[in-house]
């Protein structure tokens, strides 16, 4: 069990030479209401984009979104919304918004940003679906491709090798099958040809498949009638009518990554019914090879603990030491850090409607991955108050995780956690380093004054006692504003995924720049 402290022990207060700071006024206000710091057109749009969601959250719903980056991406230019596509897929992993981006480039009249973009943007076969799906729907007006973007699309399933075609087989809504009926690729050869007559379920000649198709052809008329498994896509078996034994082949040929999103899916077919396969798992989920090779970060090894149902204790064992393991894959920060995090009510909402995982599960895992590789930061939790949080000596991430994550409750005042910071840092030395997770609508508590929020006057307190103290402000939720003003001092990042524990990494390692993140979008060479 963690404890908080609500005392604190005051030593001499700390004095020394202190800075003048300019204030920042107040110029909006955020989804509940409170007064908040709007950002540049570019960094809003970044803010939108790299949160990866449209579905509704607790104060904005989907179409708002939606609205909002359209909005923001016509006062951006062509050559920004450009990189930032590229940089959402490469660096950002975003699954939709890179394809929606393009769908915006696709209806500018200049092609050439499109054209640009779209090899970098368009790698595989999920991408090409979200990119025509979004076309499709009408978004931005004309359903129909025009001639460009259609060409675009012939030359990039041209260029696919077969095992690409394969994987890009699996999804619906649309299918590739719908897509190749859509824009009418002219095969490069007799074979590729036959790839495609399969793919739209037409008559073809079987000799000229690739050879692991042919034999998953095979092993399609006859299930129990195989010794070793074709290499197609996992997605392909999940349909066919395989025995236990079936079942255990997948499990022995699926990569590490591929264990960790199907446990419950192997679970449910029995493969964990055989003990044996209980310590391949084991052994396979806690590979520090595998595991470092995969550089997956702890948040995605929780996601699997979360949505693996009633497998064996003994994998959740390995998911547990599996987290410990992936955070070899976290940097490092130097200097003094807090960590604060939002435990108020609207941090109990989910990512969307298919997600299990709630805003306070990311806040904590995060917390708990930085606070293991850095074990010198300090935990501070709040909601209309704030408090210091204590972990125990032995407790693991996912503890840690667990029991940070069971927390979500009030109002939400950001101002809260830093007006604890500084009455503590007057005496211990205020920190380098601050990093609050939040939703960031901030509507409760100290309002700071005309011009200025409650959390902006408290951070310029902290910063006039150590100019050299930064923030990263991760708003978990959608939105164009902010509590703090950006700065060279402060980088706002919006959503969360793999990458940004290296960005916040590289804002603390950097001189500081007011547009640290749109600079990173812009320096993306296209």
């Amino acid at each position: 069990m963690t404890s908080p402290l609500f005392k604190i022990q005051r030593p001499k207060l700390i004095t020394g030479r202190t800075t003048s700071i300019p204030a920042a006024r107040v110029n909006t206000t955020n989804e509940a209401g409170g007064v908040a710091y709007s950002m540049s057109h570019e960094h809003a749009l970044a803010q939108y984009v790299v949160t990866g969601m449209f579905d509704n959250t607790c104060y904005i719903d989907a179409k708002t979104q939606l609205n909002r980056i359209k909005d923001l991406a016509n006062k951006c230019s062509n050559d920004f919304i450009m990189r930032f596509a590229v940089y959402a897929h490469e660096y950002g992993y975003m699954k939709d918004t890179p394809a929606y981006l393009l769908g915006y480039l696709m209806k500018q009249s200049d092609k050439s940003y499109f054209k640009r973009a779209f090899p970098r943007v368009i790698t595989n076969g999920r991408m090409l679906r979200t990119f025509v799906q979004i076309i499709r729907s009408g978004t931005f007006g004309s359903r129909s491709f025009g001639t460009v973007a259609k060409k675009a699309i012939q030359n990039y399933l041209n260029n696919c090798t077969d095992k690409q075609i394969i994987n890009a087989s699996i999804g619906n809504e649309p299918s590739l099958k719908d897509i190749i009926m859509m824009v009418h690729p002219k095969a490069n050869n007799s074979a590729r040809n036959q790839l495609y007559r399969w793919v739209c379920g037409f008559d073809f000649d079987e000799k000229q498949l690739p050879v692991e198709l042919q034999k998953y052809l095979k092993l399609q008329k006859d299930p129990s009638g195989f010794e070793e498994l074709p290499k197609v896509p996992f997605q392909m078996y999940t349909s066919m009518p395989l025995t236990d034994a079936g079942w255990k082949a997948i499990f022995d040929i699926s990569t590490w990554q591929q264990i960790r999103m199907n446990l419950a899916t192997f679970n449910r077919h029995n493969v964990f019914n055989d003990f044996s396969y209980v310590n391949k798992a084991y052994e396979r989920l806690t590979s520090r090879e595998d595991i470092l090779r995969s550089k997956v970060m702890p948040y995605s090894v929780f996601s699997a603990y979360l949505n693996s149902g009633d497998i064996p204790t003994r994998i959740k064992e390995a998911l547990n030491t599996a987290v410990q393991i992936s955070l070899e894959n976290i940097p490092k920060i130097n200097g003094k850090t807090v960590i604060a995090i939002d435990y108020s009510g609207s941090m109990d909402w989910r990512l969307n409607y298919k997600s299990s995982v709630r805003y306070i599960d990311i806040a904590a895992v995060f917390t708990a991955a930085i606070k293991f590789r850095n074990p010198n930061a300090e935990i501070v939790l709040f909601n209309t108050r704030a408090m210091d949080y204590t972990v125990n000596p032995g407790t693991t991430v996912m503890q840690l995780a667990n029991n940070l994550s069971r927390l979500a409750d009030g109002g939400t005042d950001c101002s809260s956690a830093f007006k604890h910071i500084y009455d503590k840092g007057r005496y211990n030395g205020m920190p380098d380093n601050i990093i609050m997770i939040s939703d960031n609508q901030s509507w409760l508590g100290f309002r700071g004054n005309s011009f200025r929020t409650g959390t902006q006057k408290v951070f310029d307190d902290i910063r006039q006692i150590n100019p050299r103290a930064r923030l990263v402000n991760i708003d978990i939720s959608p939105s164009s504003s902010s509590q703090t003003s950006p700065s060279e001092n402060v980088l706002n990042i919006s959503g969360f995924n793999d990458t940004v524990f290296k960005i916040v990494s590289d804002f603390f390692e950097s001189n500081g720049s007011k547009t640290f993140w749109v600079d990173k979008i812009k320096a993306i060479e296209i």
